[in-house]
């Protein structure tokens, strides 16, 4: 509960004095991070699980529900 209260004055405090130019640039730096790391993190995640097809092989013995829409009505 004190980290979100600690966070959240970070945050106001840093918009505050850095005004929407501080935001945009950090939310470009943001959008960069997500999209360099998110391939990176899903080519190694199936690489080392053997491949996509192994992948959701494996997730539909965890969860069959998950690839089925007829759970869904």
């Amino acid at each position: 509960n004190v980290g979100s209260i600690v966070s959240g004055l970070v945050v106001i405090i840093y918009s505050t004095f850095g005004g929407i130019k501080a935001v945009a640039i950090t939310d470009v730096l943001q959008f960069a991070i997500l999209i360099v790391i998110v391939p990176i993190i899903a080519n190694v995640s199936s690489t080392q699980l053997g491949g996509i097809q192994n992948m959701i092989s494996i997730t539909n013995e965890i969860y069959p529900e998950l690839f089925s829409i007829s759970h869904m009505f």
